[in-house]
Parts: structure tokens; sequence; C-alpha cells
């Protein structure tokens, strides 16, 4: 009874802690398109400044590990600056920057799913029953939804794109390695991104 019983709580806890991980949907590249990246530049349209920076920073770091080029847009045209589109991709060109991830919130969705809990009994041996009393619980899954765009810097055109779908995160950092690591995936497995062999 006791092994079963703990069986049934393990389940029980993993099912309120909910799935921790980045989902990858949606998936759009263009087909006509055989340009290779080799060094990008990263940009999260997210209101909150400090939300923004995280998950910037956790996405660039991503890349890095993987041999990849990779900075945040910002340090290449400072915000507030208010200059034109032009001046803005001459400064990505001025860096070597041939492609722009950019990402865009879609939304946040929670939600909640109520178990009554039940008494289960179960046969043992020598005709006896035994069992136990599951509570009832609440768990709640909150999805954080981004939507990933890849644009080519000399055509000024979007290459890729797909939606991210995050899971429960920790955290924000947890955030910006999910989104990093999909869309990392995603982009070699679409022959977009020239990936180094790591030394």
């Amino acid at each position: 009874m006791k092994k079963i019983y703990g069986i049934a709580l393990l389940l029980a806890v993993i099912l309120m802690s909910g799935c921790k991980s980045t989902q990858l949907t949606n998936v759009w590249r263009d087909a006509n398109f055989n340009q290779k990246y080799n060094n990008l530049a990263v940009i999260a349209f997210i209101d909150d400044y400090d939300t923004r920076e995280i998950i910037e920073t956790q996405i660039v770091t991503i890349f890095k590990n993987n041999s990849m080029r990779m900075t945040k847009a910002n340090v290449v045209v400072h915000e507030g600056d208010n200059i034109s589109p032009e001046v803005i991709e001459g400064a990505l060109k001025e860096r070597g920057i041939d492609g722009v991830l950019i990402l865009r919130p879609i939304g946040v969705d929670k939600n909640v799913m109520v178990d009554p809990g039940v008494y289960a009994v179960y046969p043992g041996w020598g005709g006896f029953f035994y069992g136990g009393y599951y509570p009832p619980s609440v768990s709640t899954t909150t999805t954080f939804k981004i939507y990933n765009e890849l644009y080519d810097v000399a055509t000024n055109k979007m290459v890729w794109a797909a939606q991210t779908s995050t899971v429960n995160p920790n955290d924000i950092q947890t955030i910006g390695q999910g989104i990093g690591d999909a869309v990392l995936y995603s982009l070699r497995e679409n022959d977009l991104i020239v990936v180094p062999e790591k030394k």
C-alpha cells in the first residue's frame, strides 16, 4: 500500500508542477531563400526593459555556446536615437550582421485543472483489499506564447517564422533559454545558419 500510495503521490506532484518546456509550432520558411546566416542580432519587442534584457541575453548565450555569432540589437542601435530605417540597416551591415531575429509576444494563456479526488481500492493477497484516499487538487498551467521572425538584412525580407510556447517556466531565464534552444534547432534544421564545429 505504501508503495502504491508513493507512486500516486509522485504522479500528482508531476501533474501539479506541469511540463516545463518550450514547443515550436507553425514553422514557416521561405523556400526560395537559400542564404545561410553566420552573424545575427536579436531584439524582443517586450515593454518591460528588464524582462527583455534577460530574454535577449539568454538567447545570445545559447547561440554563442553553439559557436554562433549573435548580439543584442540595442548594442548596435541604441533606443531613443530617433534614426531612420536606412541608418539602422547601415549600422547592422557595418557590424557584419546579416540577419535579425525579432520576438513578438502573443499572449499568456492560463488553464486551471481541478481533480476532485478519489478513494481507490486495490485487490490484495488472500482476498483482502487495501486502498487510499487521494484528496482534491488544483493545478494551473501557464503558457507564454511568442512569435519569432528572422529577417534578411540585405533585402529586409522575412525568411523564417515560428511560434514558441513555454509551459510553466520557473522564471524569465527559463523562457529565454527555451526560445533560444528551439529557435537555434529550427534554424539549423531549415539550413538557415552556419554552425561551426565546436573546438
